[in-house]
């Protein structure tokens, strides 16, 4: 009987090679969210005072590059402050690097009747042009899609916008100057 007492006695000193079975369930893990795809560059004017280029101003914009350089993305938002509706904006968004280099470019043909005072808006942030689903917003939007990743792409790290030409309804056109 003392041989069974001192082996119960130390069978309960021993710790048990498993943990025994609680009440409470362990809780289950969370998935890991997916990483974004795209990451966005820092977006800015071309000049410090912002002013309006060939009657078009620019109220915002973004460009996004995929992290794998296999495309890009940009969107714009702008205002015909001329007095006469515009027909055709072409607008420019070059990429440069760390050093200011120009990597790469992407074009956006934004043809249409874009009446004078009327904010044309495209998708405000990356953010917004993922979640989102407008037809009219799009139309402000070019990409770039490729089947092998572009090394310029991966080495963007910032992005602006040129204004290249705009046509107006009277059959009158404004492109920039030379130089600039």
């Amino acid at each position: 009987m003392r041989t069974l007492l001192a082996l119960v006695v130390l069978a309960m000193q021993v710790p048990l090679p498993w943990p025994p079975p609680s009440a409470s369930p362990k809780p289950t893990p969370k998935p890991t969210p997916t990483p974004n795809p795209y990451r966005a560059l820092k977006f800015g004017t071309p000049t410090i005072g912002a002013e309006p280029i060939g009657k078009i101003a620019v109220l915002g914009g973004w460009v996004a590059v995929k992290r794998d350089g296999h495309g890009a993305h940009a969107c714009i938002s702008f205002r015909n402050d001329a007095s006469v509706s515009a027909t055709r904006v072409l607008f420019e968004f070059p990429m440069m690097d760390h050093a200011g280099a120009q990597v790469g470019k992407l074009t956006l043909d934004r043809r249409g009747t874009f009446s004078p005072g009327v904010d044309i808006n495209g998708w405000s942030s990356l953010e917004s042009w993922q979640r989102g689903s407008n037809r009219g917003y799009d139309e402000n939007c070019t990409g770039l899609s490729l089947g092998v990743a572009a090394f310029p792409l991966l080495q963007a790290r910032f992005a602006t916008y040129k204004i290249l030409r705009v046509e107006y309804a009277d059959g009158t056109g404004w492109t920039p100057a030379s130089g600039s």
